[in-house]
C-alpha cells in the first residue's frame, strides 16, 4: 500500500510539473515578444485559416509561438471572429491583444490619386497609407504611366501591390473605353493622345486652358516644331535627380541650363512627342486633346497665378512675356 501511495504521489508530482511547465510556457508565449513599438503590417485575406494567420504572426515575430496563439484564440472563443483586412501590429502587443485586434476588421481605406501624379508619387502614397512595397508597385506598373487613373478609391485593406495596380488600370479602361471607339490605328492614337494629355495636365492649371494648350501642342507637333514644354524637362530632371527613390521633388523648378539636358524627354532639344506620358492625366485632359479646337495660336505663357495667355505670333508671345513675367 505504501508503495502504491509513493507511486501515486510521484505521478501526481509529475503531472503537476507538466501542468506547471505547460502553463508557464503558455504564459510566456502569450506575453509581448519585445518592448519594440515597430509597426508591422499583417494581411489577412478572406477565408485565411487560423493556422496560416498564426504562422504569419510567428514569422513576423509578433507572437512567440503559432501553436500557443492558436490555443489562445480557442480559449478566448475568437476562432470564428478573425476578420480579413490589413492590421498594423507591434511586438509590444500581448497575444490576447493581437487576437482581439484581428477581430476588428479594418474598413476600406481611401486611396486618392491626384491628377498629374507620376507613378512614383502613387507608390509613395501606397507606402505611407497602405504599408505596401512601393518598388514592387513601380515594377508592376513599368509600362502603365498614363493609365493609372487619377481618382478616389475605396481600397480593401488587404489589397497588395498587384491588386492596386490592377484597380487603377482597370478604372482607366472603363473611364476611357468610349473615347477610342471608331478610331483608326487605335493603339497608336491612344498612346499619342495619352502622351499629349499628360503634357496638357502638367501645363494647364485651369480647366479653361486645357483645350487651348492641347490645340497649341497639336499645332506644333503636326508642323514638326519642338514642343518646348517645361513639364517634360521637369520630368527628365527628376528622373536624373531621384533615381531609386520614391520620396522626392518630382516636379522641380527648371532653369535655363536645364533646357539643354540630354534626355529624350527634353522637348526643347527633341522634336516630336516624348517617349511616353510624363504623368497620369485626368479624363478632362484626355478629352481636351481629343476634342481640341482649331486655333491659330502657337505660343502660350503662364502668369503668376497659373493662368495662361496665348499668342498667334512670336512677337505677340514676347509681348505677353514682358507683360506677365515682370
Amino acid at each position: 500500500m505504501a508503495k502504491i501511495w509513493v507511486y501515486f504521489r510521484s505521478v501526481l508530482a509529475a503531472v503537476f510539473l507538466v501542468v506547471i511547465a505547460i502553463g508557464g510556457w503558455l504564459w510566456w508565449s502569450w506575453q509581448p515578444v519585445s518592448s519594440a513599438d515597430t509597426a508591422t503590417a499583417v494581411i489577412i485575406s478572406p477565408g485565411m485559416p487560423l493556422a496560416a494567420i498564426s504562422q504569419q504572426l510567428e514569422d513576423k515575430k509578433l507572437v512567440h509561438s503559432k501553436v500557443s496563439f492558436q490555443i489562445l484564440v480557442h480559449l478566448l472563443g475568437l476562432q470564428g471572429q478573425l476578420q480579413a483586412g490589413k492590421f498594423i501590429l507591434t511586438p509590444k502587443m500581448a497575444a490576447a491583444e493581437v487576437a482581439r485586434t484581428l477581430t476588428r476588421g479594418r474598413l476600406d481605406i481611401w486611396l486618392r490619386v491626384k491628377e498629374g501624379w507620376r507613378r512614383e508619387q502613387i507608390a509613395d502614397l501606397l507606402v505611407k497609407d497602405f504599408h505596401l512595397n512601393g518598388f514592387r508597385f513601380m515594377a508592376l506598373t513599368e509600362n502603365s504611366e498614363g493609365m493609372l487613373f487619377p481618382d478616389s478609391y475605396l481600397v480593401p485593406p488587404y489589397f497588395n501591390e498587384r491588386q492596386v495596380a490592377g484597380l487603377l488600370t482597370r478604372t482607366f479602361r472603363q473611364k476611357t473605353a468610349d473615347l477610342w471607339v471608331g478610331t483608326s490605328g487605335e493603339k497608336l492614337k491612344q498612346r499619342q493622345t495619352l502622351i499629349l494629355a499628360s503634357l496638357v495636365e502638367r501645363e494647364a492649371k485651369f480647366a479653361v486652358d486645357r483645350p487651348l494648350v492641347a490645340a497649341v501642342l497639336l499645332n506644333r507637333w503636326r508642323a514638326g516644331w519642338p514642343l518646348q514644354v517645361d513639364a517634360t524637362v521637369q520630368y527628365a530632371k527628376a528622373n536624373a535627380d531621384c533615381r531609386e527613390r520614391l520620396k522626392c521633388n518630382w516636379w522641380p523648378k527648371v532653369g535655363r541650363q536645364d533646357l539643354k539636358m540630354a534626355s529624350p524627354y527634353n522637348t526643347y532639344l527633341h522634336r516630336g512627342l516624348p517617349p511616353g506620358p510624363i504623368c497620369n492625366p485626368s479624363l478632362a485632359a484626355i478629352k481636351a486633346v481629343i476634342q481640341a479646337p482649331k486655333t491659330d495660336n502657337w505660343y502660350y505663357v503662364s502668369d503668376g497665378s497659373g493662368h495662361l495667355h496665348f499668342a498667334k505670333t512670336l512677337k505677340n508671345h514676347q509681348a505677353n512675356i514682358q507683360r506677365y513675367l515682370k
